[in-house]
């Protein structure tokens, strides 16, 4: 099981999530979020091709042991494969909330 993933968003942001994260399920609201969720603050429109590069790269902890002779270790943490995927937002919301006085 991955130790972490660490997305770049494109914008700039990056985040780090423990483990492989949560899957997104169909069966719950449009609006689900996790620990791992993130929202953009601006559209795509003006970023090159109008969309995000967002970056995911997976992180294992690596171990190793050898038959037969002696040997083995800790590699720690390696990252196995990064991924970009191309992500447009279309429209960013804002909503005001006015006071309770």
């Amino acid at each position: 099981m991955p130790l972490e993933v660490v997305w770049q968003m494109g914008d700039g942001s990056r985040i780090t999530c423990d483990g492989p994260g949560t899957p997104w399920t169909p069966q719950e609201p449009a609006d689900q979020s996790s620990d791992c969720s993130y929202t953009y603050s601006q559209s795509s429109a003006n970023q090159p091709n109008g969309t995000y590069i967002v970056t995911t790269t997976v992180y294992w902890h690596v171990t190793w042991t050898s038959l037969g002779a002696p040997g083995g270790g800790d590699l720690g943490l390696v990252p196995r494969r990064s991924v970009q995927t191309p992500v447009t937002v279309s429209e960013v919301h804002a909503i005001n909330r006015g006071s309770s006085a």
